[in-house]
């Protein structure tokens, strides 16, 4: 069964009524407005999405950093699409070495990043993935929530200095933790439904305040003023593919009420956005010359 995501609409993003989907692509001859973001961004206002094609050359290569300065949606088409049967118009993914949020309200969701940098407030880090994600100072109120997420998390320093204000009150719900990090210097923070998968193991540290609830896999849990509620500590997994590559994982890892596939809004494969996907099209072998080509679409929604 064919499988190509359309990304016309976005179920759960809510968009002001003049609000603009600004499209960008790096491939050649694509019919996009734009071909690289900051023009893009130039002609955003608050509000706006900005759309990446899939593309076989990054958006954001080694060594630069995307740097997003206004309250937008960043939308990509996903990952790890062929593994999990989907395809989209070149098979392709938007990728970037460093994307980095400066703006409060910022929506990233559908990439593959190798680090993302949060440094404001109430941003949304969803459906990516990411090789770690990370807080400027005194940033609060941002929501990670089903990722992919093959290494660190937390402050961008492993030691703040006196009286430095961490991050606090962060959401981080039905994420997929692939490699074995820490979760580090944050504060006030809720970490419910995530899995993880490394057999190594993965623990916290200097974690505060926090609560960690009906989650999943070989983790060790502490931290000073701390919650620690019904989690499921079984032996880690190991998904790495020929010793390489880290692909998705079925959703027969959900346990019942832990994990990334258990919960109120759990993990979906592939990250792909939500909005109306194609999942099967039908199309005749052949078709006489001078008669109807009869296309049979199936479409269903992605949540």
């Amino acid at each position: 069964m064919k499988k190509i995501t359309l990304f016309i609409a976005l179920a759960t993003i809510t968009l002001s009524a003049n609000a603009k989907v600004l499209r960008v692509s790096n491939v050649a001859g694509s019919s996009a407005p734009y071909t690289n973001y900051y023009d893009a961004q130039n002609d955003a206002v608050d509000g706006d999405t900005i759309m990446f094609d899939g593309s076989k050359t990054p958006y954001c290569a080694d060594g630069d950093t995307l740097k997003i300065g206004k309250r937008v949606t960043i939308i990509g088409p996903g990952y790890f699409l062929t593994e999990n049967g989907i395809n989209n118009e070149n098979g392709a993914t938007a990728n970037f070495s460093l994307i980095q949020s400066g703006a409060d309200g910022v929506v990233i969701s559908g990439v593959v990043a190798n680090k993302i940098m949060i440094k404001a407030n109430n941003n949304v880090i969803t459906r990516n993935y990411v090789s770690g994600i990370f807080f400027n100072y005194n940033t609060t109120k941002n929501i990670i929530h089903q990722n992919f997420i093959n290494g660190g998390f937390g402050l961008y320093t492993s030691y703040p200095g006196d009286n430095a204000i961490i991050p606090s009150y962060i959401q981080i719900t039905n994420n997929i933790f692939a490699t074995w990090s820490r979760l580090q210097f944050i504060d006030h923070a809720t970490i419910k439904n995530n899995t993880f998968t490394d057999p190594n193991g993965y623990d916290t540290f200097v974690v505060t305040n926090s609560t960690f609830e009906n989650n999943l896999g070989k983790f060790s849990f502490s931290g000073d003023g701390c919650t620690i509620l019904n989690n499921l500590k079984i032996g880690g997994y190991n998904f790495y593919m020929n010793d390489k590559e880290v692909f998705d994982i079925d959703s027969n890892l959900n346990q019942g009420i832990y994990g990334a596939f258990a919960g109120e809004d759990p993990y979906v494969l592939s990250g792909v956005p939500a909005g109306p996907v194609i999942e099967d099209v039908e199309v005749p072998a052949s078709v006489a010359k001078g008669k109807e080509l009869n296309v049979t679409v199936k479409i269903g929604i992605s949540k």
